[in-house]
């Protein structure tokens, strides 16, 4: 996992991924975005950055849009038509309000039964309500 990954050598920065997730198995990059607008052809420069690796299976890219409420992104983000349709295919939509709390407040109640993990899971629960408000 890295997160705030440079797209590009250092000449020519072509974005900042938000997150990067990968094995050798699949690869998934997360724009994580809250309160700000979508770049001209942002999410097509990730869908490339995401097809350099050659070595996995292109139905196991996946490109994550994470908004407060799952909304879609800005069509000026995908490119154009062909590449919007590339695009869209390994594009998959997620809100915090939606997705991410729920998530967070199962795991949180599994933690909650390990003493050691009590902590966490009371960190987990406070996330979630925020996420849930925003």
């Amino acid at each position: 996992m890295r997160n705030e990954i440079l797209i590009g050598n250092s000449s020519n920065i072509d974005g900042q991924t938000d997150l990067e997730l990968h094995n050798k198995n699949y690869k998934i990059i997360v724009e994580n975005k809250i309160y700000a607008a979508d770049q001209p052809q942002q999410l097509q420069r990730y869908w490339r950055k995401l097809n350099e690796t050659t070595n996995i299976p292109a139905n196991n890219k996946v490109l994550i849009y994470l908004t407060p409420t799952g909304k879609e992104p800005d069509k000026q983000s995908l490119g154009d038509e062909q590449q919007r349709v590339e695009v869209e295919k390994h594009l998959v939509l997620l809100s915090y309000r939606a997705h991410l709390s729920n998530i967070f407040h199962k795991i949180a109640n599994e933690l909650l039964h390990e003493k050691t993990a009590i902590s966490l899971a009371e960190i987990l629960l406070q996330y979630s309500g925020l996420v849930a408000r925003l």
